[in-house]
């Protein structure tokens, strides 16, 4: 689809997509955009068409917003992108990484960067997260213990609880553990495991990735990062995290040699992809105690069948693909109105890259008309005025 013919006002902004995106989105972000406009001040869209420098150049010199990322992967923005872009407000990318934004020609330009997560990818990240800490806290057996257990069994009697007389773990779970000072190994390192990385680094956990493309060396040291060889990640961590996309490369990635070189009091958790992992030798390492414990949303068949050796196993959790939550599509757009109207009236914005930068001055808005009062009715001749009624009731006509 070829992006909407531009439209010159001088009191317009243009949000431009870096990127193309398929014409539903478009559309549906147009109609978005166009609900949310400030009064005053219509909002149009367009998008790069291709990679004809000319063409780009012509859009970017109109366009007060730029918004990358919003499906992922994209283009490169550089000094040449930006130089020119006289009009340009914001430079407002949908992700989790600075990557392929030239901040230091932002800068030399003065031209505001910001940084918004996705709001799936967090969701992804808070669900492995969850995961985590149920495995760490027994959550599921403790849950059962509770509700299941017998009406008579073996163990403390009843008795109300107060400041000095309760019954602590009188379900008798064994094996809860700290997740503090434990390791979380983070197989691949796209958005999602970097915002799970953030939240795990938070609750004190070492963390390792692996990944075929490394992170540069400062973003490592910013996000508390150290790279392995899988094999090695595999030896090391308490935690192992899939975040890998599923491909012929890929497929049933943790098999039974990989899963072999785990710790037998290590937990693994995939809300990727199912197929990574190969799900009879996980079965069979649980069954035989060499890990302690898997939690999955993601399975090699969705919806995964009821007879699943998996489902039959204590030390499993599992849920049905939700890790992204049920958010709707709007949820991107969402995200990033509030920046993209805050740079418009020249205000500063969140998850800025560029704090540095004062923000540019606000787009100019449309003056208001003053409703304009229809011409009053000429007097008629007193002899053919009607009679005065005693109270006047103003009537409004739709």
């Amino acid at each position: 689809m070829s992006p909407p013919p531009i439209r010159r006002s001088n009191h317009m902004a243009r949000i431009l997509l870096f990127d193309a995106v398929p014409p539903a989105w478009f559309d549906a972000l147009a109609q978005f955009l166009r609900a949310h406009q400030p009064e005053g001040l219509p909002l149009e869209l367009a998008q790069r068409a291709d990679a004809d420098p000319a063409k780009d150049q012509e859009l970017l010199a109109g366009a007060h917003v730029l918004l990358v990322g919003l499906l992922g992967p994209h283009a490169a923005v550089g000094e040449d992108a930006l130089r020119g872009a006289d009009e340009l407000r914001l430079v407002q990318k949908l992700g989790s990484r600075a990557a392929g934004i030239d901040l230091a020609a932002a800068r030399a330009l003065g031209i505001p960067v910001s940084l918004i997560p996705a709001p799936a990818h967090v969701a992804c990240a808070e669900h492995a997260l969850l995961l985590i800490l149920a495995l760490a806290k027994k959550l599921i057996p403790a849950h059962q213990r509770v509700v299941r257990r017998p009406l008579r069994e073996a163990g403390p009697a009843p008795r109300p609880a107060s400041a000095s007389a309760y019954a602590y773990n009188w379900a008798a779970i064994q094996g809860i553990a700290l997740v503090a000072g434990k390791t979380i190994g983070l197989v691949g390192i796209g958005d999602i495991a970097i915002e799970l990385a953030r939240r795990a680094r938070a609750l004190g956990m070492t963390l390792l990735y692996c990944d075929k493309n490394p992170l540069p060396k400062d973003e490592e040291r910013e996000l508390g990062l150290a790279r392995r060889e899988l094999d090695d990640l595999l030896r090391q961590a308490d935690f192992v995290s899939l975040h890998v996309a599923l491909t012929p490369d890929t497929a049933n990635l943790l098999n039974a040699d990989r899963l072999a070189l785990m710790k037998p009091t290590a937990f693994l958790i995939n809300t990727a992809r199912g197929g990574l992992v190969d799900e009879a030798a996980l079965a069979n390492a649980l069954r035989d105690a060499r890990l302690a414990g898997a939690a999955l949303d993601a399975w090699a068949v969705e919806p995964t069948p009821r007879d699943n050796p998996l489902l039959k196993l204590d030390g499993v959790i599992a849920t049905p693909h939700i890790a992204a939550g049920t958010l709707s599509r709007n949820a991107l757009f969402e995200a990033v109105l509030p920046n993209i109207l805050a740079a418009l009236r020249g205000e500063p914005v969140a998850g800025s890259l560029t704090p540095d930068l004062a923000p540019r001055p606000a787009v100019p808005i449309e003056p208001s008309q003053p409703k304009q009062e229809p011409p009053a009715p000429a007097t008629p001749p007193a002899e053919q005025q009607p009679p005065k009624a005693t109270e006047d009731r103003g009537q409004t006509t739709a």
